[in-house]
């Protein structure tokens, strides 16, 4: 258990920051001002958004390619399908108090890999963990594949925000009662981010073109 319990904590920390670096491989920019004449827009020179040395139509990049596609089934879905598939595993223990107050009584035998996942949460909201892990893939990882320069990442921020936000304020699954405060707090703060954001983007604070 307790070499399962260390690869679960690492999956843990790295599925997000790599599961960002798996997307911004997929998104490139492109570049209307290096085509020749009579190019047209389909096929106007691209370059990873992230390093402008890689030409995403260059051999190397297409090499890649198909790692980097496979990855996304290891990280962003592989890992969450994971932590499903070993909490639904147990889902009879971890949904019932008697039955975790007796592992706890005898040092976690069967669950204690898995405690770091579900000890905040209420029992009944086993799987909750998966459902942020979700949420932070979606805000930190697939938001970096919508374009940097118009409103429609922000505007994508603010429905998952809010969607999540509802379901904050629905179930309250933590088990303390102030890290539920907390979270809504928190939920509503990003949402107030994005709407920001969404404010640059349109540029609200703009003066009338019509002024003198």
């Amino acid at each position: 258990q307790t070499i399962f319990y260390v690869f679960l904590t690492v999956t843990f920390l790295v599925v997000i920051g790599n599961s960002s670096m798996l997307f911004q491989y997929f998104k490139c920019d492109e570049f209307p001002e290096a085509a020749g004449e009579g190019i047209t827009r389909g096929d106007f020179p691209r370059y990873l958004a992230l390093d402008y040395n890689i030409d995403c139509d260059s051999p190397r990049y297409n090499y890649y390619w198909s790692f980097a596609f496979f990855m996304l089934g290891v990280y962003p879905i592989g890992i969450p399908s994971m932590y499903y598939v070993l909490l639904a595993k147990h889902k009879d223990i971890l949904q019932d108090r008697h039955a975790v107050e007796e592992e706890e009584r005898r040092d976690y035998p069967t669950i204690g890999h898995l405690m770091f996942l579900v000890q905040s949460y209420r029992p009944e909201y086993w799987y909750f963990e998966i459902l942020e892990t979700v949420r932070r893939l979606l805000l930190a990882s697939a938001l970096g594949m919508v374009a940097s320069d118009s409103a429609a990442a922000p505007t994508m921020g603010v429905l998952i925000c809010m969607g999540f936000l509802f379901v904050f304020i629905r179930f309250e699954p933590f088990k303390v009662r102030n890290n539920n405060i907390l979270t809504i707090v928190l939920a509503y703060s990003t949402t107030l981010f994005f709407l920001a954001a969404i404010l640059i983007k349109v540029d609200a604070a703009g003066t009338d073109s019509g002024a003198d």
